[in-house]
């Protein structure tokens, strides 16, 4: 007999009870795109099927406080749009970077418990098919706590039929932000593990640099092979970059920054008459122009980057792409996903 089971055509025998005999067909590799939810979740009717993606991920849920109450963000109206597209739903959990509430629950079983029971009850109440877990800015001695609460949501979600997605950053070991995360072990109970691919240069960065060079991805990637296994891997990538601004005051340098979208990047350039150069070493477009006595700098992403970026992830056979996030791409972005992921080298 044949049927459809986690997205791939399987050959069972009804004799073992439903039991897997072999699967059939190629895996499928994991498209997946954050959806900015800020307040309210909008209406999506008329919002066009996005062609190769195949999992949204909205941001739905917010640890509030460590009584584990929970912001909920969630519409059954979503689901069913994103099903209507041929898209899973993978809700993501927030801390907001808090590190004080998230330590509180993460320490106390009981309300490591509520939170996983809450997640789960949110999860069956708008019919979605998975988790993501996007919890940031931890403490380096929280990290054994976290994979235990990873390991037993894992276990009830797999219960219910749902599947785990963990977001972690590349390893750096002189960071919290990465040492809070024990990738090996979480690997061990999540389906997949997202490696967050930017912030290479981040919001408070000392010197302008591109969010996300082409080596500095494919380095962290490797590295955090050592750990995960490529079959739960999935490299997440920006559809964001970062207009620098350099100003010297008083006999300094002081760099400050934004994030834009891609289209708002390319309209700066335009804008202000400045020259796109190809640099080899960033796999970007780099453009810089004089202001008002500053010097302003872009390291752009856009379809030809993202594309470089999607080769790391058939180079190294790794699980799939997801993006952040849905809006501030450019849209010839998508064909260039669907294209280029899972294709030969």
């Amino acid at each position: 007999y044949m049927t459809y089971r986690d997205g791939r055509l399987v050959v069972y025998d009804s004799s073992c009870d439903y039991s897997i005999v072999r699967n059939e067909g190629t895996d499928k590799k994991v498209n997946l795109t954050w959806d900015y939810i800020h307040r309210k979740t909008p209406d999506m009717t008329g919002v066009q099927k996005i062609e190769g993606l195949n999992v949204i991920s909205p941001t739905w849920f917010v640890l509030l406080d460590e009584f584990v109450n929970i912001m909920d963000k969630g519409d059954i109206n979503y689901t069913n749009w994103a099903r209507k597209n041929g898209y899973e739903v993978w809700p993501l959990v927030s801390n907001e970077f808090n590190k004080d509430i998230t330590a509180k629950v993460l320490a106390d079983p009981v309300k490591r418990q509520k939170l996983v029971d809450k997640i789960i009850d949110l999860s069956l109440k708008y019919n979605v098919d998975g988790i993501n877990m996007d919890f940031e800015n931890m403490r380096t001695e929280d990290s054994d706590e976290y994979t235990l609460l990873i390991k037993e949501l894992s276990a009830k979600a797999k219960s219910n039929g749902l599947k785990v997605s963990v977001d972690v950053t590349p390893i750096n070991k002189y960071s919290s932000w990465s040492t809070c995360y024990n990738r090996k072990e979480l690997s061990k109970h999540a389906d997949y593990i997202i490696m967050m691919g930017y912030d290479q240069h981040w919001e408070g960065s000392p010197v302008s640099g591109s969010v996300a060079q082409l080596s500095w991805v494919e380095n962290s990637l490797k590295n955090i092979l050592e750990e995960v296994p490529r079959d739960k891997l999935i490299l997440a990538v920006p559809f964001y970059t970062r207009l620098w601004k350099e100003t010297y005051v008083n006999g300094k340098t002081v760099v400050t920054s934004s994030a834009i979208s891609m289209e708002a990047g390319e309209k700066a350039i335009r804008d202000n008459y400045a020259i796109k150069v190809w640099d080899e070493e960033s796999g970007q477009y780099y453009a810089e122009y004089k202001k008002d006595g500053s010097l302003y700098r872009i390291w752009l992403e856009d379809e030809n980057s993202i594309k470089l970026k999607v080769r790391l992830a058939n180079k190294y056979n790794i699980a799939g792409v997801t993006s952040w996030r849905k809006g501030f791409e450019k849209p010839a972005v998508w064909n260039v996903i669907s294209l280029m992921l899972g294709a030969a080298l």
